[in-house]
């Protein structure tokens, strides 16, 4: 892997050049949308959302902590130190297609629905997409994650030109036009939008012999007579690890030496491939550095939700759905608008998934109303006391032909024997505190409990107290949040959707994808075989 630089204009320009025609028709399309009269922006807003991402493996967050593997990120590093860092950003839930939406939306799922993946969002919602075509930018999607595509309703608004079932490469024709394009024409903006994962299970482990070239020193577990049969068995059994791993260790004869083995091969090649999506998204940044785009351009890294490694307290592993827990619900976010006066720096207060959308708005000079989330820009410029806000979470539905085969993982099943709100827990966060709503596994009734966020990953020590006033006041919030969640509700084939925010109907499709297509999808991302 190579440090990236940005000056690699003669490339883009050559290639850009074989695409003449292209360029030109896309030229043609921004000026032709671009009103005679722009409020001044940024003209180039990227959206680069990648899925199943642990923070801790980023450079801009890494603890102290040597139970996590070397990782080389310097892309997200030099990003970083141009950016508001968020410390404190929490996603909406542990699933994709739930999370994304909120992205996408600036809402959570009483209002976009998407209560399970893979579902279609309804088709009355304004997405971001089409926000900014409406103002006057082209709109682009490279949406290439399987559970928040175009087919599903998240780059509505995007001309059906613009869109892409891939995700974003720094060498894709038609990106470089876009960029020669505003490098060449002060009137024309853009807006991309882009989604993926490199990083979901089973993790693959891109480039293993390059990745421990450059860290042969901390990476002993290489030289073991097991790794070729231990990383076969991750391979094959990586649902069963992930649900039920002590059962399956036993099943398979796993000694404690085996165990242990086993888990610092799978956070390797879980490194390898984070090491892999910095490649990727250091790429898409030179490409924007070599045509002078940076400061006039709003790029915001963020992530749908991330990943659990081995935690003790917890009960799964290597996944992310299904458990409010730290690692996967406080997310990498940062965002770069030097042109706008986003300070860079750590953002210590609590920030959200809804709170992206009027954000990138504010940035981009984009009238909005009726959204749930909060404008942070006058906070990032250091105009005004930064917000203090609760963030809510909650666990999504276990996609229906999941369902099918659950009885596999009893642990799972015990949480969540059927598909249904009744079995949703629900947190909120304020500051590093987060209170939790949950049905106990052995009465159904909902129990209440706090945990520290920051200093207790594994949520081992609950410090909920009946009698404060303040954790009893929390929890009735989270009791009026899981009702709202639960009566809000619409499942396949129920009442119509009615929208209570800021809405556009132009995609006539309201029915949700096939049976067929829900399992197809699934499958590509592993959860059933």
């Amino acid at each position: 892997m190579r440090e990236l630089v940005p000056d690699t204009r003669p490339m883009l320009r050559r290639r850009a050049a074989i695409f003449s025609l292209g360029t030109s028709l896309i030229v043609s399309m921004i000026v032709a949308c671009a009103a005679a009269e722009q409020p001044v922006g940024p003209r180039l807003v990227l959206l680069y959302a990648t899925c199943s991402l642990n923070r801790d493996f980023l450079g801009p967050y890494r603890p102290a902590d040597a139970s996590i593997p070397p990782v080389h990120t310097p892309n997200l590093d030099r990003f970083a130190e141009h950016s508001a860092v968020l410390r404190r950003h929490q996603t909406e839930s542990g699933q994709s297609g739930t999370s994304f939406a909120s992205i996408f939306t600036g809402l959570q799922a009483p209002d976009h629905q998407i209560y399970a993946h893979p579902r279609r969002l309804p088709p009355d919602l304004a997405v971001i997409g089409g926000r900014f075509q409406r103002a006057g930018y082209e709109s682009y999607s490279w949406l290439g994650h399987v559970m928040a595509g175009a087919i599903l309703g998240y780059a509505r608004g995007v001309p059906e030109e613009n869109r892409h079932g891939k995700r974003l490469l720094a060498d894709d024709p038609e990106f470089i036009a876009i960029l020669d394009t505003l490098a060449e024409d002060h009137s024309a903006r853009a807006f991309i939008m882009t989604n993926f994962t490199v990083t979901h299970g089973p993790y693959r482990g891109h480039d293993l012999d390059g990745y421990y070239e450059r860290h042969r020193n901390a990476c002993e577990v290489r030289k073991s007579k097991e790794f070729p049969r231990l990383r076969k068995l991750y391979s094959e059994e990586h649902r069963n690890f992930s649900w039920e791993f002590e059962a399956t260790a036993d099943r398979l004869g796993l000694t404690p030496g085996d165990r242990e083995l086993l888990s610092e091969i799978v956070a390797l090649q879980y490194a390898a491939d984070v090491e892999y999506l910095d490649e990727l998204f250091g790429e898409v940044l030179a490409a924007i550095e070599a045509l002078g785009l940076t400061d006039e351009s709003v790029i915001v890294f963020t992530t749908d939700h991330g990943e659990v490694p081995v935690r003790d307290g917890l009960p799964f592993r290597w996944t992310h759905g299904m458990q409010l827990a730290p690692d996967v619900l406080t997310v990498a976010t940062m965002i770069s608008a030097p042109d706008a006066g986003i300070q860079p720096g750590a953002y210590e207060n609590v920030t959200r998934s809804i709170d992206i959308l009027p954000t990138l708005l504010s940035l981009s000079k984009i009238p909005f109303s009726a959204l749930p989330g909060v404008n942070l820009a006058p906070a990032l410029r250091g105009e005004t006391t930064p917000p203090k806000l609760t963030a809510y979470s909650h666990t999504a539905l276990v996609p229906e032909h999941f369902q099918k085969s659950i009885d596999r993982y009893p642990t799972l099943q015990g949480r969540f024997p059927d598909i249904s709100t009744d079995h949703m827990w629900v947190g909120l966060r304020r500051g590093d505190d987060f209170f939790q709503l949950a049905p106990s596994t052995e009465t159904r009734e909902l129990e209440a409990s706090l945990f520290d966020f920051k200093r207790d990953k594994g949520k081992l020590h609950d410090r909920f107290d009946a009698a404060e006033p303040t954790h009893q006041a929390a929890i009735q919030d989270l009791r009026a949040y899981r009702k709202k969640l639960a009566d809000r509700y619409r499942s396949p084939g129920g009442p119509p959707f009615e929208p209570s925010n800021e809405t556009t109907s132009n995609d006539p499709a309201a029915d949700d994808i096939s049976a067929d297509e829900k399992e197809r999808r699934l499958r590509a991302l592993g959860y059933i075989e």
